[in-house]
C-alpha cells in the first residue's frame, strides 16, 4: 500500500503540471520550435512522436544478448499514450570480405520497425577485421530493403559508429586507420545514398580525434554526432553538453563552414546510469542544448541492461521510473516534478549503477543486484492509461528479474 500512495501521490502531481504546462511554458526547457516541425523538410512532423524542445526521443532496445532480458521498440511503446518513439536503434557486426552479407541481425527487426510507426531506423553496422567497402553494395542493398518493406521514413548508416573508441580495456576494438575508414566510407556513401543517410558518430572525444576520421567529402555525410555517456553527474547540464559539443557541432553543420550546411546533428546513443531524477536532468540537459546546438535534430536513448560495469537500467527502473520518464516527454512538462519523493532514497538506491562506460563492449556475464520484488498487482490497477504488468505480458521482465 506505500508504494501505492507514493506512486498515486507522483502521478496526481503529473496531472496538475500537464494543466499548467497548457497556459504556461516550463522555463527550464523553452520550445523554439513547434511541435508540428520536423527534425528535416525529408521527414514526418515531431507531431505523435516524443519529443522535447523540438527534438526527436527514440531509444536502442535492450537486445537481450548481453545480459539483459530482451524487449522491442513496441513493448517501450506501449507505455506512450499514444505517443511513439521517433528513431529505433539497432546492431549488427559485418565482416570483411563478405560480399554477401545478409544483414540478419537487422532485417529481424522489420516487422518490428514497420508496426513501431517510428520516423527513423538508425542502424548500427560495425565492420570486423577491418574496414572493407567491398561490403558496401551488400549492406547497403540491406538497408534498402528495410526501408522499402517498412515504408519508415528514413534510415541513416552509422557505419562504424564509435570509432576512435580506444576499448583494448574492454576486449573490443575496430581494426584499421582512418584512412582505410574514409576510403570504405566513400564507398558505403557511393552505394547508399540518397536512399540511405550517412551517419557519421564517432566516439566522445575531442574535436581533434573527430577530425581525424570524419570523412572527407561533406556531400559524402548527412548526420553527424557523438555518442554520449556522461561519466558524472556534475556533466548533467545542457552548458556542459554543449560545451563539449560545440566546435564539432559548428564546424560540421554548416555554422563556420558552408560546405556542412546540409548535416545535421544528432546523439546516436545516450543514457545514464544513475538515480531517476539524473536519468530525467540529463534527458532535460540535452533538449535544452539545442539553444546552442541549433541543428540538433533527435537523441536515442540507449535501453540496454548487458552488465554491471556499463550503461543501463535495472529492470525495476524500467518497470515504473521507466514510464515516468515517457510519461514526461509525452505531456512536455517541467522535469523539476520529478524530484526524490518520500521514498527517494530508496530509489537511487534501487536504480543506482556502477561506473559509466560506453556501449555494447562487453560480454561479461557479472550478476546484478537482485532487485526488491514489488507487488504489481497495486501498481497497475489505478494507471489513468490502459497497462498491464509487463512480467505478465511482455517477454523482456521475465521470471527471476
Amino acid at each position: 500500500m506505500r508504494w501505492r500512495m507514493i506512486l498515486i501521490s507522483l502521478f496526481q502531481l503529473l496531472l496538475t503540471v500537464q494543466i499548467e504546462a497548457k497556459t504556461k511554458r516550463t522555463k527550464q526547457c523553452p520550445v523554439q520550435n513547434p511541435n508540428s516541425t520536423s527534425p528535416s523538410s525529408s521527414l514526418p512532423s515531431l507531431d505523435g512522436y516524443l519529443s522535447l524542445n523540438g527534438v526527436a526521443f527514440g531509444f536502442l532496445p535492450d537486445e537481450g544478448v548481453d545480459g539483459g532480458s530482451g524487449e522491442d521498440i513496441n513493448q517501450l511503446n506501449q507505455w506512450t499514450q499514444g505517443k511513439k518513439a521517433y528513431t529505433f536503434g539497432w546492431y549488427a557486426q559485418v565482416q570483411a570480405g563478405d560480399t554477401e552479407w545478409k544483414g540478419s541481425q537487422l532485417t529481424e527487426t522489420i516487422q518490428q520497425l514497420k508496426d513501431s510507426g517510428a520516423a527513423v531506423f538508425e542502424a548500427a553496422v560495425m565492420p570486423e577485421g577491418g574496414f572493407d567497402g567491398s561490403v558496401a553494395p551488400a549492406v547497403c542493398g540491406v538497408l534498402k530493403t528495410i526501408k522499402q518493406k517498412t515504408g519508415v521514413a528514413e534510415v541513416r548508416l552509422r557505419y562504424g559508429h564509435e570509432v576512435g573508441y580506444d576499448s583494448q580495456g574492454a576486449g573490443w576494438t575496430y581494426t584499421g586507420t582512418p584512412e582505410e575508414y574514409k576510403t570504405a566510407w566513400k564507398s558505403m556513401a557511393e552505394e547508399c545514398q540518397p536512399d540511405i543517410k550517412m551517419f557519421y558518430s564517432p566516439n566522445i572525444a575531442n574535436i581533434q580525434a573527430y577530425k581525424d576520421w570524419i570523412p572527407t567529402d561533406p556531400k559524402t555525410v548527412d548526420y553527424i554526432g557523438v555518442d554520449y555517456y556522461p561519466s558524472d553527474s556534475g556533466s548533467l547540464t545542457s552548458d556542459d553538453y554543449a560545451g563539449k559539443m560545440q566546435e564539432f557541432h559548428d564546424d560540421f553543420t554548416g555554422i563556420n563552414d558552408p560546405s556542412w550546411s546540409h548535416v545535421k546533428f544528432a546523439l546516436g546513443e545516450t543514457a545514464y546510469t544513475g538515480t531517476l531524477d539524473e536519468k530525467l536532468q540529463w534527458v532535460k540537459a540535452v533538449c535544452g542544448s539545442k539553444d546552442k546546438l541549433v541543428n540538433l535534430v533527435s537523441m536515442s536513448w540507449f535501453n540496454y541492461a548487458p552488465s554491471d560495469s556499463l550503461t543501463y537500467d535495472f529492470p525495476w527502473c524500467k518497470r515504473y521510473s521507466g514510464w515516468i520518464l515517457l510519461i514526461l516527454l509525452v505531456k512536455g512538462s517541467d522535469m523539476r516534478i520529478v524530484s526524490s519523493s518520500s521514498d527517494g532514497s530508496r530509489l537511487a538506491q534501487t536504480c543506482d549503477g556502477s561506473t559509466n562506460g560506453n556501449s555494447r563492449r562487453s560480454r561479461s556475464t557479472r550478476v546484478r543486484p537482485k532487485q526488491e520484488e514489488v507487488d504489481e498487482s497495486e501498481l497497475y490497477d489505478w494507471l489513468p492509461f490502459e497497462a498491464e504488468s509487463p512480467r505478465r505480458k511482455n517477454r523482456w521482465l521475465r521470471e527471476g528479474l
